[in-house]
């Protein structure tokens, strides 16, 4: 997937591009794991 590796804003703004709700969720809250964790 060609959204990684970007900053939080643009992540959330180009993971709004994906069609599959499941893949943009767990995307996101893995994000956010890896930003607090």
């Amino acid at each position: 997937m060609k959204i990684l590796g970007i900053d939080t804003s643009t992540k959330f703004c180009n993971l709004g591009l994906i069609e599959d709700k499941d893949i943009l969720i767990e995307y996101t809250i893995n994000g956010l794991k890896k930003k607090h964790g």
